[in-house]
């Protein structure tokens, strides 16, 4: 018994033991885990101190570097967000990228992270990844597909590789073939890539889903503006009027595209409509004051620049077309008053035409006194200060002046293009036509589309040779880069009339005339009506424009040539 008691105490003993040290175990392991989560908590508070305080000392790389660091130690998505801004910040697009991983790991619900780590990707060249995560953004946006395919546009509308951000929302606008929102955000991004192109069949597919949305066709009315398809854009707006003839905005677009096209009575009109209905709306007074100036309505130009400045708006342009339009009138004291008061990006223009009022009233010396003066004054001005001598002797009939104006600028100023031009206009009044040609053919060597050297080559060519196919093919190529200017269109009836064509000539210098009531124009129009039988109707356009041009040589040459 004794031996069996000493034996069980024994076990007893054995199993006490055994006991104990299965929960001295058990403590050490705990322990441990504390210790390491007390280790992990340390390093993630030693990475946000040494982030913090990298960031106060203007250390954004460093920063951001250990904010990354903590936010692979963090559950907290908050703070991978924070590291991913500060990456951005110092510009480390490879730790943002990481950062946004994790943010987005730690909140796969956030739009903001699948944003940003959809731009990232873009940026990294991951084109699969981006278009994943973004795509996710715009179905999940609040306002539906319509809104998220809006802000994703504007997202990437700001991304430097504008050819992978357009790829990106082609991708993702390709997975909603039914949605008009997905081919507009294509169209934006198009536009801000500058493809117009791709933004016009966007367009274009938008508006076959939905054929009254008004922001689509005006979007198309801006694409067409960018492929240079002025009348389409015109068109467009045509269209939309009709549908909604009261729109002030509307209205006000369609008479700037008007203006574009040099199409100036028609604008004038829209601008009128415009000021009767909002008559202190600079957007339209300012540029209806321009084009009464250019259709030689004086007066009612003369109203609406003093509206300009009793608003307090562009006194400084007001100033200066007011004297335009005293000149207009011959109101020349007045002319130069209004020029003398003129300040800012119009005071060079305004001190130039100041010697040329004072040619108006037969005071050519001075003028040219005062050129001198202004040139000596200057700099900037010098090179002008010759051109505009060389037109006033050249308007004068003094053309020996006038030449010897423009040599002398030419010395001063090789080759500007201004004074080639101007002395080659002079040559061309003197039949010195080789020495003219030089000129514009100088200014050509430069520009080879240079519509008025174009144009003036290819009208003296064609009034004063027999070069017609010469001619023709310099007229065309101005006329096809600006077929609403007047000057350019009365080129082209001019040259069919020395080709013989005179219902096609009829038919320029109609239009011509229409556009811009110039001396030069009356003339052509006036003669081409005279020898196609239309002897009443020539001479009311002759009388039309001699009514404001009454010693302009041409024009009075023409009516005694014919008439005599």
């Amino acid at each position: 018994m004794h031996r069996c008691l000493i034996f069980l105490l024994l076990l007893l003993s054995a199993g006490c033991t055994t006991s104990q040290a299965l929960r001295v175990d058990s403590i050490a392991t705990s322990a441990v885990k504390l210790d390491q989560a007390a280790a992990a908590e340390s390093s993630l508070l030693y990475h946000l101190m040494v982030a913090e305080l990298a960031g106060s000392h203007g250390d954004l790389e460093r920063a951001a570097s250990e904010y990354l660091n903590a936010a692979r130690l963090s559950s907290d998505p908050s703070v991978a967000e924070r590291a991913a801004r500060i990456a951005l910040l110092a510009g480390r697009e490879d730790l943002a990228l990481a950062a946004a991983a994790r943010w987005h790991e730690l909140a796969p619900g956030s739009i903001e992270a699948r944003q940003a780590l959809g731009l990232l990707s873009l940026r990294s060249g991951d084109l699969d990844a981006a278009v994943e995560q973004l795509a996710s953004t715009v179905q999940a946006a609040s306002g539906g597909a319509a809104q998220g395919f809006a802000t994703l546009a504007g997202m990437l509308s700001q991304e430097s590789d504008s050819a992978a951000a357009l790829q990106v929302m082609q991708r993702i606008a390709a997975k909603h073939p039914n949605n008009r929102a997905s081919y507009y955000a294509v169209a934006q991004l198009a536009l801000t890539s500058e493809q117009s192109a791709t933004a016009l069949a966007a367009l274009n597919k938008a508006i076959a889903l939905s054929p009254q949305w008004p922001e689509a066709h005006l979007l198309r009315v801006q694409t067409y503006l960018r492929l240079d398809r002025p009348q389409a854009a015109l068109d467009e707006l045509d269209g939309l009027l009709r549908e909604s003839p009261r729109d002030y905005d509307l209205r006000l677009q369609y008479a700037h595209i008007l203006v574009r096209l040099s199409r100036t009575r028609e604008a004038l009109a829209e601008f009128r409509k415009l000021l009767e209905r909002e008559p202190d709306d600079i957007r339209a007074l300012y540029p209806a004051a321009l084009l009464a100036i250019d259709a030689q309505l004086s007066d009612q130009a003369k109203v609406w620049l003093q509206r300009l400045l009793a608003l307090g708006e562009h006194p400084d342009a007001a100033h200066y077309f007011l004297g335009r339009v005293a000149e207009q009138q011959s109101n020349y004291q007045t002319a130069i008053s209004y020029y003398g008061r003129t300040r800012g990006a119009y005071r060079g223009e305004a001190q130039l035409r100041i010697a040329v009022v004072l040619a108006e009233q037969g005071q050519v010396g001075q003028a040219r006194v005062y050129l001198r003066e202004l040139r000596g004054q200057n700099s900037q001005l010098a090179a002008r200060t010759y051109g505009v001598e060389g037109e006033i002797m050249r308007t004068m009939g003094q053309l020996q002046d006038s030449l010897q104006a423009y040599e002398t600028g030419l010395a001063a100023f090789p080759n500007d293009r201004d004074l080639l031009y101007g002395r080659a206009m002079t040559l061309i009044e003197m039949d010195r036509l080789p020495a003219a040609e030089h000129d514009l053919r100088a200014i050509l060597a430069k520009d080879p589309n240079d519509p008025h050297a174009l144009n003036a080559l290819g009208y003296t060519l064609a009034d004063r040779t027999d070069r017609l196919q010469e001619a023709a093919r310099l007229v065309q190529r101005a006329y096809a880069q600006r077929p609403h200017d007047p000057a350019i269109i009365d080129s082209m009836g001019w040259l069919a009339y020395r080709q013989g064509r005179l219902h096609a000539a009829l038919s320029y210098l109609s239009e011509a005339w229409k556009l811009g009531k110039d001396p030069e124009i009356g003339a052509h129009y006036g003669e081409i009506l005279w020898k196609l039988g239309h002897r009443d109707k020539a001479r009311r356009i002759w009388q039309q424009a001699l009514q404001s041009h009454a010693d302009n040589a041409m024009l009075t040459n023409t009516i005694k040539r014919l008439t005599q």
